[in-house]
């Protein structure tokens, strides 16, 4: 049970525990190692990975449950019932934080992953106030160094304060590419050896084929004289960049005939809705919204792009690739260079450089798609088997 009241002197929450209270005891029982991922949202790049890792996790033999903030179902897949989803509510209220407490007390995993700062601090305040002997563990998804670079100076200094002081704490901290490892190393402190690179997990090859048969957009079905270049993303983060490749498709569209389709949802679609009909290229540019299932786009389009401003992995990049597409991608930090092998397996585009995405998107247009075999010895890395069995193994968890 746990017993909560506020210090109006201190505004302070203490928290009490009664050991052995308020847990299920079918629970003491699981002889099964036990991971809760703790995550601000299921939404997004994040949510999808969380998603595929427990997923894989309990296929594996672990027993796995998720706990996020923001209501279920705003979540971007469903889980099976063996994997229990519960919902706080924000952690920076009390009640939230609360919720969390009671969850985490009643379970008392073996391993807490989190997956974002703040879920991170909670966690590991968590583990103090409950006393609980399973492990914290992070993983980083995104540059931190560069989102600091729109902050104010005084800001920027207390976050670099804050991890310094928090992530040391972490048992293991892992990151989504070599750039994010070597990134936070810097802005951390911490020695690169106590971060571990985990590349995002993407599903099976045979089954990212199966769904990538279902029905097509109008402009990819069937013979077509005029290509179709696709990007995907939220609409909602300049970070995506999609006002520049829509600038950079116009200037592709006035040296040949192509088209764009651009899938996600967002705030800022009314924008670039009105941008596409000021540069007169509406008739050619297409929002179709989010997905559900974006296989079959990525698999029948000419040329994939990918503009973000910086970007931690990309997994829309590996997904494409995996399913045959040619692949131009801004060089952005961190994740694009690795995914495409320093330019092996895709085109990278001089950072910011509208004029040079253009030129390359032509470019590839007229370049034949990476060699089969040695795609697929490239990408296996990125399975979701493989990448669950690293986790697991450098958390020590046997399966």
């Amino acid at each position: 049970m746990i017993q909560s009241s506020r210090n109006s002197g201190r505004g302070r929450i203490e928290t009490r525990l009664r050991i052995g209270q308020g847990r299920d005891p079918g629970m003491a029982r699981n002889k099964r190692q036990s991971v809760v991922f703790q995550l601000r949202s299921l939404t997004g790049g994040v949510g999808i990975v969380v998603a595929r890792l427990a997923k894989e996790f309990e296929r594996l033999g672990v027993d796995v449950a998720v706990v996020c903030e923001k209501p279920l179902h705003s979540a971007v897949t469903s889980f099976p019932d063996t994997i229990d989803v519960e919902s706080t509510g924000s952690i920076m209220k009390t009640s939230g934080f609360l919720r969390m407490l009671a969850y985490l007390a009643r379970r008392r995993p073996d391993h807490v992953i989190t997956n974002d700062r703040r879920s991170n601090v909670a966690a590991i305040r968590a583990k103090r106030v409950l006393r609980l002997r399973g492990a914290v563990s992070n993983i980083l998804h995104d540059t931190y160094s560069v989102a600091l670079q729109f902050k104010s100076e005084e800001d920027q200094r207390a976050q670099i304060r804050h991890y310094r002081e928090i992530y040391p704490r972490n048992h293991r901290i892992f990151a989504v590419s070599r750039g994010v490892a070597t990134a936070f190393a810097e802005l951390s402190g911490l020695p690169p050896d106590r971060i571990d690179v985990t590349y995002n997990p993407m599903p099976a090859l045979a089954q990212l084929r199966a769904q990538s048969e279902a029905p097509l957009h109008r402009w990819l079905e069937g013979p077509r004289r005029v290509p179709v270049i696709v990007s995907a993303g939220r609409l909602q983060h300049d970070q995506k960049n999609f006002a520049m490749l829509i600038r950079a498709f116009h200037r592709l569209r006035q040296q040949r005939a192509a088209r764009l389709v651009i899938i996600g949802e967002g705030k800022d679609r009314a924008r670039l809705e009105q941008l596409v009909t000021d540069l007169g290229i509406a008739g050619d540019v297409d929002l179709p919204g989010w997905q559900q299932n974006p296989y079959p786009f990525y698999r029948n389009c000419d040329v994939f792009a990918h503009c973000s401003i910086h970007e931690g992995f990309g997994l829309a990049i590996a997904e494409a690739l995996s399913l045959g597409a040619r692949v131009v991608a801004m060089d952005c930090p961190h994740g694009p260079r690795e995914i495409l092998r320093d330019g092996e397996f895709g085109l990278l585009v001089r950072y910011k450089d509208e004029v040079a995405m253009a030129a390359a998107l032509d470019t590839a247009l007229q370049t034949p798609a990476p060699e089969a075999r040695s795609l697929a010895k490239h990408i296996a890395r990125f399975d979701a088997e493989s990448v669950a069995r690293r986790y697991l193994d450098l958390l020590g968890i046997k399966c």
